[in-house]
């Protein structure tokens, strides 16, 4: 059986890049402030992959540290809590999308923090029972009311219609087959090109019979390049230097940095 001659279509449209604002905008220019203060007065206290973080994290959501203090309990209170952040809008806006084709997704992310508040807010959003598949999902189900990775994938192909799925791309690299999504969302990037990739074709086996579509959305920041913005760059440049020479390295915190001009 022959899989259907098809190329990724990589969505780089205007809605999948979007100005941060509100708390979003403030908490990320707090923390470039506290840095470059902190690195005029020689300050070795903050450290350059600490500060990636913090300005990964809030480019998720402005309160990623938070939510689980104070969890929605309805669809209305997941959405407001989502729309604190203009990357989770941008989300909300995809999976509308995917939802009225009748679709089934995969959204990538590799914190596992943000794994577990997506599931929380979808789940109650959208009335599902939306599985997680990272490094703590068992290869083969121990327990009678445990699912194993295929087992969850399984489970989540055989819903008719639209279906959501969040995975770790590390865990997805793994031997894992998805042809039942043919939406893939990368929400968080790893920061590795190769496994980005190893990740995306999880949709890319025999048997999948539907275009496949693999969105980026991408948070901007009003006066200069943002985090995502710089390391789409670095990843970008990465894979075109794969193409040409070997399996590309990871970005580093350096090379980041560097790009963000910190």
């Amino acid at each position: 059986m022959k899989m259907t001659n098809m190329s990724h279509n990589m969505l780089f449209t205007p809605e999948l890049a979007r100005n941060m604002s509100g708390g979003q905008l403030l908490g990320y220019n707090q923390i470039v402030e506290d840095y470059r203060k902190a690195k005029a007065k020689e300050q070795g206290g903050t450290h350059a992959l600490a500060v990636l973080q913090q300005l990964r994290a809030v480019s998720l959501h402005p309160r990623l540290n938070e939510i689980f203090k104070a969890p929605p309990n309805t669809a209305k209170e997941a959405l407001n809590m989502l729309n604190e952040s203009e990357k989770l809008l941008m989300l909300i806006d995809i999976l509308a999308d995917i939802k009225n084709k009748q679709e089934k997704v995969i959204i990538f992310a590799t914190t596992k923090k943000l794994q577990a508040v997506l599931k929380i807010c979808l789940d109650k959003i959208y009335a599902l029972q939306i599985h997680v598949i990272n490094g703590d999902s068992k290869a083969i189900a121990t327990k009678k009311d445990q699912l194993s990775r295929k087992g969850m994938i399984t489970d989540f192909e055989s819903r008719e219609g639209f279906n959501i799925i969040i995975m770790s791309p590390v865990a997805a690299g793994v031997g894992l087959t998805v042809v039942g999504a043919n939406h893939v969302v990368h929400l968080e990037r790893h920061w590795n090109p190769a496994k980005e990739a190893q990740a995306t074709d999880r949709v890319y086996r025999i048997g999948q019979e539907k275009p496949v579509f693999i969105h980026l959305p991408c948070l901007l920041h009003p006066e200069y390049d943002s985090f995502d913005v710089n390391l789409d760059k670095l990843l970008a440049k990465k894979t075109m230097l794969s193409d040409a020479v070997v399996t590309p390295e990871a970005v580093s915190e350096h090379e980041l940095m560097s790009s963000m001009g910190l």
